[in-house]
């Protein structure tokens, strides 16, 4: 998200990537009205497929406040710019983001059954787990195989029961991405 003028709060732009659900038509995989990304003019309802989506489980996000930023070409003085990143991606062409159904009612078995305010949950408080990174973004693709590089998680509750060893450092690419003010929005799309 993209703005300038009077502060509006992050909590504000993810709202209205939610309320983009006006647009959304379910359970037709991806339609919008009209379809996007396709087409770009009119409604948009990526931003909320993606932040429903089923199987993503992980986001990062990150604001930068630009002096100048070149948007669709035009200059926007002191742009506020939002950037999110979900993992594993969703917004898979020709998917729906959820099916619909009880609450929980296909949670991953690792997961051990929990729900908690009716989304699968797994308390990782409890135990040493695996957890697979990869360098996700939020856009739309065709699904591909991606390799994933397991990288051991220890929640701050719990500590290693084994003597102490050399912590392994996590690259700086799951820690952290620099946002700059240079947008990547399509040229032709104004939506």
């Amino acid at each position: 998200a993209v703005h300038w003028g009077r502060y509006r709060s992050p909590a504000f732009h993810v709202q209205s990537w939610y309320d983009e659900v006006k647009d959304y038509t379910y359970p037709y995989p991806h339609e919008c009205n009209p379809w996007c990304p396709d087409k770009c003019t009119g409604s948009m309802c990526t931003h909320y497929t993606q932040i429903v989506w089923a199987t993503t489980n992980k986001i990062g996000c990150a604001v930068n406040v630009c002096k100048q930023m070149n948007v669709w070409g035009e200059i926007w003085e002191n742009a506020v710019y939002l950037v999110c990143n979900y993992s594993p991606k969703g917004n898979w062409i020709g998917e729906a983001p959820y099916r619909t159904g009880r609450p929980c009612s296909e949670c991953p078995p690792s997961y051990g059954g929990g729900c908690q305010n009716n989304l699968c949950y797994k308390d990782y408080r409890y135990e040493d787990p695996i957890i697979s990174e990869t360098d996700e973004a939020n856009e739309v693709e065709i699904p591909q195989v991606v390799e994933q590089n397991p990288v051991r998680f220890y929640p701050p509750e719990s500590k290693p029961n084994k003597p102490n060893k050399p912590k392994k450092t996590i690259p700086e690419t799951y820690m952290t991405q620099v946002i700059t003010c240079e947008t990547k929005m399509r040229d032709k799309c104004r939506g």
